[in-house]
């Protein structure tokens, strides 16, 4: 064979595969274009989560053809939780690109004028859920693990010591809600491991403080903070601190002297009637509770996952 007629050949075989990647390519594009018009507009729950899996983890450039302008990983997440809200006609937060960012973000009524919020991606498949001013992480999400953890530490410092003397507390209590509603709905449909933390409303309702020990001094300050405030904290059981408010009542006790713990573990819990009031609620809306916990927060904050949040 002539060495002109090699070259040729060469040449011929180069351009049919360069075109065939381009095409490759194509398909690629066109198969994401498809995938994002499901996690837009499906009603099956079981195909938006399964297209925001695939999105999260999609690679849309290839060697042969690059797209300028696309979404991330935090942006296919958070558009997963406005579409979920979606389907249970609650979706609370506006969804707004921000320039600076270059990202989705989540903007609440009542929250906005302070605050927005956007995911961030770990190195693991999951993401924060972060409070942009603060760059605290309010929650934890991993849809291939299935499962979603409240930060009780940032919902702490968050919403209660910086949006409290802000904002209403009824655009907080509406924040809340909202993540709330989001965690019940994953547990609910999709069989998610949930942790709400201090979130959480269930009876019986136990926070397990993040230190083993607690030091009777703070307790006695309990004490004297409720009794001038016209409440009596009562000693109950086993050492333990029983206050009764209006509509709920809360205790605070070693989990050993109860019995239910081979190790010294202090918890706070909360009672009530129609399992509508958290530890949160309190803090929200008992002005001397509040102060005794923030001002003891070293030895009363409420312990979080030790495998997400360090």
């Amino acid at each position: 064979m002539a060495e002109k007629e090699k070259k040729l050949i060469s040449t011929k075989s180069r351009l049919v595969e360069f075109n065939e990647q381009i095409k490759l390519s194509l398909n690629n594009g066109i198969k994401f274009t498809e995938t994002l018009d499901i996690l837009m507009n499906t009603q099956d729950k079981v195909e938006l989560i399964d297209a925001a899996m695939s999105l999260m983890g999609y690679q849309l450039d290839t060697s042969y053809l690059t797209f300028p302008q696309k979404y991330s990983a935090a942006d296919y997440c958070i558009l997963f939780f406005n579409r979920l809200m979606d389907l249970h006609d609650n979706e609370t937060a506006i969804l707004h690109f921000s320039e600076p960012r270059k990202a989705l973000v989540h903007e609440i009524p009542g929250i906005n004028a302070v605050d927005s919020f956007s995911f961030k991606i770990d190195d693991s498949d999951g993401a924060y859920y972060v409070a942009q001013e603060s760059g605290a992480s309010l929650f934890y999400l991993n849809l291939r693990k299935r499962m979603i953890r409240i930060n009780s530490s940032a919902i702490t410092n968050v919403l209660i010591v910086s949006y409290l003397e802000k904002l209403d507390a009824k655009a907080i209590k509406h924040l809340e809600m909202m993540l709330i509603d989001f965690a019940t709905y994953l547990k609910e449909d999709y069989g998610f491991s949930v942790d709400l933390n201090l979130l959480d409303s269930g009876n019986p309702a136990r926070y397990e403080l993040a230190e083993d020990m607690l030091k009777r001094d703070v307790i006695d300050e309990l004490f004297v903070l409720a009794s001038e405030n016209e409440l009596m904290v009562e000693a109950g059981a086993n050492n333990s601190a029983v206050l009764k408010l209006a509509n709920s009542e809360i205790t605070i006790y070693d989990q050993q002297q109860m019995g239910e713990n081979d190790n010294e573990k202090w918890v706070i819990a909360v009672m009530d009637t129609t399992q509508e009031i958290s530890w949160f609620d309190i803090l929200l809306n008992e002005p001397f509770i509040r102060n005794w916990y923030l001002n003891n927060i070293s030895e009363l904050s409420i312990k979080s996952d030790p495998l997400i949040f360090k």
